[in-house]
């Protein structure tokens, strides 16, 4: 698990193998003000390192606005 901040907003990276396939799955949480949103992709990746990079591109996205569906105005 990594974290990280991203304007104003802690971003926990947390993707996990899946034992069966041994795939990596996109998982992330992003945090503010005492309260945490997790957000999550039916991707998998090959890589530990795939699925992180992915799971950072995404949660900075997400807070951009540029994830139709997906927000953290309760968050802000």
């Amino acid at each position: 698990m990594t974290t990280f901040r991203y304007k104003g907003f802690n971003i926990l990276v947390r993707p996990y193998q899946l034992y069966e396939s041994k795939r990596w799955t996109v998982e992330l949480e992003i945090h503010r003000h005492g309260r945490r949103r997790p957000f999550s992709l039916a991707e998998r990746y090959r890589t530990e390192d795939e699925a992180s990079a992915r799971c950072s591109s995404l949660g900075r996205r997400i807070i951009d606005g540029g994830v139709p569906g997906w927000s953290v105005e309760q968050l802000r």
